[in-house]
């Protein structure tokens, strides 16, 4: 079918984002019938782009508010209008113009269908040169010319939900049930996405009765919780999609990090289980998640794991990754060593403090992590040396656990932080991109116990949808201009920075 553009109409957004979505799949006759029946004729000799709305809306718009403040004026005290309750009568007004628009735009499409008007008929043979009939041969519709006739049969009452409130429209229909509206397809009760607007009150972490309860409130469309949890269970259907996407080649930064969620088992017992998340930078600073897994306790440490997880991102097109920020998960370091042997694999710093302050008594936890910061936020290596032996000259005295405990740990996750640039070394310890992520997963999870792995990770993949991937899209990484350009001196990165960063 042909793609015929409409102009959107002012008097309504919704139904301009009806028409609009529905355009693509609309065919030259249907535009045209829907531009006579709304008073906007379409010359197709001329133009097929037939201009639905634009002839009618703003006259009428001003005859809805002529009424109102007409109506007001006889009604007024003193000379001055009783403008009480304008605002609900105006709304009322414009729900009834637009349940009118959107039956006249389905009668529209029947004309086309039928291939005449309201009261005519037409045999099937002058209406098979629409794309949406196919070619049929000549013979055959001379031979039964009959049977191929189309016919109205009336209309009825049908309830449709828009976002001003429940409407009923007179529906037409024709006698061999074979009109399907693109505009109201067979089945659907909504003429917005009310999907989207429950989805986006559940990436907010509410409740279904609560989701329930605003749509009424804001929309006036009754709701019960069953179908906003049967909604909210349609997202698991768009994780495939996401979760095969084509990921973009270069990463220079990557977090690998984990919660721990209630989930019921089949049994009907629940367990705390653990979900992975792996998040990214690109090349322009944009943070985004590549990836989210759940698994069981015992394979999240195992390499096999860590290998299927990272060669998925590999077949979908990463290439190339600098760093990877991580809690020190076994399996994850040895599958990125096979899977991305260049880069540089950085244990979480926040994660090691942490871990840490279990062998510091709760009164001297504040002196403990104020004394560690210079360990790793230091000028240079040799600053960081001598911040090193005055913390441990100090705390081995007094708890030689937790001084050893730091001690094995700065050559191996401290020091090697030196080799790195200002800029570059704050993003690698800070991991403040991945903390504040699962802590946004954490508000919307809090509420209550999952049935299983899909409705864990479609209700991340909501809050991801919905607030996360909005805002990083608009901004990138603080002073990420200083980064990529450290990353293009450091002879550790410059050649695999050259390949994705123009000089």
């Amino acid at each position: 079918m042909g793609a015929h553009n409409i102009k959107q109409t002012t008097l309504s957004s919704e139904l301009a984002d009806l028409i609009s979505s529905k355009q693509n799949e609309l065919t030259r006759e249907q535009v045209e019938a829907i531009g006579r029946i709304l008073n906007s004729p379409s010359d197709s000799s001329t133009d097929t782009k037939a201009p639905v709305a634009d002839s009618i809306v703003e006259p009428a718009s001003k005859d809805i508010v002529k009424q109102l403040i007409t109506k007001k004026m006889f009604n007024s005290v003193d000379g001055k209008p009783d403008l009480r309750n304008i605002r609900f009568e105006l709304d009322q007004a414009i729900k009834s113009v637009y349940g009118e628009m959107l039956t006249m735009l389905i009668e529209a499409e029947m004309d086309a269908h039928i291939g005449a008007g309201k009261w005519g008929r037409v045999s099937a043979e002058e209406t098979t040169s629409n794309d949406e009939l196919g070619e049929a041969s000549n013979e055959s519709n001379e031979a039964n010319p009959k049977e191929k006739r189309k016919y109205r049969n009336g209309s009825y009452g049908r309830k449709v939900r828009s976002s001003m409130g429940d409407l009923t429209i007179k529906f037409p229909r024709d006698r061999d049930s074979s009109f399907n509206s693109i505009v109201l397809p067979k089945g659907e009760k909504d003429t917005f996405a009310i999907e989207e607007q429950i989805w986006f009150l559940a990436s907010q972490g509410n409740s279904a009765r609560d989701i329930a309860n605003t749509i009424e409130r804001m929309m006036g469309c009754k709701v019960s919780h069953e179908y906003v949890n049967n909604v909210i269970a349609a997202f698991e259907s768009r994780y495939n999609e996401w979760a095969s996407r084509t990921l973009e080649a270069f990463y220079p930064f990557v977090f690998v990090d984990c919660l721990y969620l209630n989930v019921r088992n089949e049994s009907g017992s629940t367990q705390n289980k653990p979900v992975y998340v792996i998040l990214g930078i690109n090349k322009d600073g944009h943070k985004d998640i590549l990836d989210i897994a759940m698994s069981s306790t015992s394979s999240a440490e195992t390499k096999s794991f860590w290998l299927e997880r990272l060669d998925g991102l590999k077949k979908r097109g990463v290439k190339d990754i600098l760093y990877i920020s991580m809690d020190g998960v076994s399996g994850l370091e040895g599958g990125v060593k096979v899977m991305f042997p260049q880069a540089t694999v950085q244990r979480c710093i926040v994660h090691l403090i942490r871990n840490s302050c279990e062998y510091v008594n709760t009164t001297e936890r504040a002196e403990w992590c104020r004394d560690l910061k210079p360990l790793y936020s230091s000028a240079d290596e040799a600053s960081a040396e001598a911040a090193f032996d005055t913390f441990f000259a100090k705390w081995h005295p007094r708890n030689h656990i937790a001084a050893e405990y730091i001690a094995e740990r700065f050559d191996k996750h401290m020091r090697p932080l030196y080799r790195h640039s200002s800029s570059v070394r704050k993003i690698m310890y800070t991991t403040n991109a991945i903390e504040a992520t699962n802590s946004s997963f954490r508000e919307v999870v809090k509420k209550g116990v999952f049935g299983g792995m899909k409705s864990v990770i479609s209700m991340l993949l909501l809050r991801y949808t919905y607030h996360l991937k909005p805002k990083w899209d608009k901004r990138a990484v603080s002073n990420w201009p200083s980064v990529r350009c450290e990353l293009l001196a450091n002879p550790i990165t410059a050649d695999i920075a050259a390949k994705y960063f123009k000089r």
